[in-house]
Formats: C-alpha cells, sequence, structure tokens
C-alpha cells in the first residue's frame, strides 16, 4: 500500500533538507560560499538595504548556492559513470564549473552596485 500523501510530502521535505545540510557539511566551495552569504546579508542589514535590494540580494545568494549544489550533483554523477579520465565528462564538468562562475561574477557585480553607492554615502562626509 502506497504512504499517505502527507507522509510522502513530509519525507520529501526530508530528503531535501538532509541534502542541504549534507552539502555544506562536505563541499568546501559550498561552505565557502555559505559564509559569503552570511557576511553578504550581515553587510546588507548594517547598510539597511530596501526591500528591492533584499530582493535581488537573496536571489544572488540561491542563485549561486544552486548552481554550486548542480554543479557538485554533475560532477559526482560524471564520476559514477566513469572513474578515469574521459573528455566528455571532463568537458560536462568545465562547463557546469563555468556556469557557476558565471553566476558568482554576476552576483559579485550585483553586489557592488548595492553595496559601494551606501559605503561611499558613508565615508564620504568624513572627506570633507
Amino acid at each position: 500500500m502506497a504512504k499517505p500523501i502527507k507522509n510522502r510530502f513530509i519525507e520529501s521535505f526530508k530528503y531535501a533538507f538532509t541534502g542541504i545540510f549534507q552539502f555544506f557539511k562536505k563541499e568546501k566551495n559550498g561552505q565557502i560560499e555559505l559564509v559569503c552569504a552570511i557576511m553578504t546579508i550581515g553587510i546588507a542589514f548594517l547598510l539597511k538595504c530596501t526591500i528591492s535590494e533584499w530582493l535581488v540580494i537573496l536571489l544572488c545568494i540561491a542563485m549561486v548556492i544552486c548552481a554550486e549544489m548542480l554543479n557538485t550533483v554533475i560532477e559526482k554523477i560524471g564520476d559514477l559513470i566513469d572513474t578515469s579520465f574521459n573528455k566528455n565528462i571532463q568537458y560536462i564538468k568545465d562547463v557546469s564549473a563555468g556556469a557557476v562562475l558565471i553566476c558568482s561574477i554576476i552576483a559579485a557585480i550585483i553586489a557592488a552596485l548595492i553595496f559601494l553607492p551606501k559605503i561611499w554615502n558613508l565615508i564620504q562626509p568624513g572627506l570633507h
């Protein structure tokens, strides 16, 4: 007999949270990105970002972390398929890593566009 829908729904959340915790526990890049996300959130609080800025910041954080999680999965699957060097799998891994890099660069540019004017406004009065 199939499990009730409510139990399957709750189980799916348990699996998802387990995956998130395992990712941050095991993956060095995930740990680095988590620290960057926490620092970014702290800076956004200190600089009193607007709701619109918060939305963009949180979307950028989610974009980078999700891209890294997907990259990790792609790399793990590639390693399962072929443990020796395989040029096709290497190409897939390189493209996947490139996607993470693009997300990270765009997120950094957006952070600079949001944070630098606010920082400038804080230090500018002291310059006169």
